[in-house]
């Protein structure tokens, strides 16, 4: 099935997703302290994407086949390398991972973070990691999904086009 993510979303090594990390989770930290633990995960992300000027929200991945149309949405992508997912719940579910995870598959990255704001405490999944093979997953007759995609992922602007 083609796999198409409306945004820039790219991989990259360990260190760089970990210090964009360390950057987006000193805002979390610094707004939950301000804000409390009872509001909901859009209010959060607002506030904590207000600090980063390359931030994507709720990118789009559409999932097509035929007469067949699907889109999720990525909460939160920092500086094209750096995917979150926000929860604001009284505690994660295996079911949140795997929706991040999911969303890590399509997009042929390794790394996000699964982020739970309700808790008097953060908690998070320090990193999420996704080593499932795309291959594995769909039919052997229907290719990778990176070249049904293209060799990187297109931008909204280079999509419209």
């Amino acid at each position: 099935m083609p796999v198409e993510v409306l945004g820039e979303v790219r991989a990259v090594e360990e260190q760089v997703f970990a210090d964009v990390c360390y950057r987006v989770m000193g805002r979390v930290f610094s707004v939950r302290k301000t804000m409390g633990p009872f509001f909901r995960e859009k209010i959060y992300q607002t506030k904590i994407c207000e600090s980063f000027q390359q931030t994507q929200v709720e990118v789009p991945i559409v999932i097509r086949q035929d007469r067949f149309r699907h889109e999720y949405f990525i909460d939160t992508v920092f500086d094209a390398v750096a995917v979150f997912e926000w929860k604001a719940v009284e505690r994660l579910h295996s079911r949140h991972r795997a929706q991040l995870l999911n969303y890590l598959m399509l997009c042929e990255l390794q790394r996000g973070k699964l982020v739970n704001l309700r808790p008097e405490t953060i908690r998070l999944h320090r990193k999420s990691h996704c080593t499932q093979q795309t291959k594995t997953i769909l039919p052997e007759k229907h290719p990778p999904i990176s070249s049904l995609r293209g060799d990187s992922c297109r931008t909204v602007a280079q999509h419209r086009q």
